[in-house]
């Protein structure tokens, strides 16, 4: 029995990452929770799995 192949992809939020990384820049932003207030902090942005079944079977 071959065994079928999935093809994940991990989902990035690009607009929004580089909607922050502007805010950022400037210092300045509309949401304050969105914005660093010191060099040492991190941003998180979600992240999700897509799992694709457009690949085929593998083997032959």
């Amino acid at each position: 029995m071959p065994a079928t192949a999935v093809a994940d992809t991990v989902h990035v939020p690009y607009e929004e990452l580089g909607r922050l990384a502007v805010r950022t820049a400037l210092g300045h932003s509309s949401d304050s929770a969105a914005s660093p207030a010191s060099a040492g902090e991190h941003l998180l942005l979600g992240t999700h799995v897509v799992v694709r079944g457009s690949v085929g079977a593998v083997g032959g």
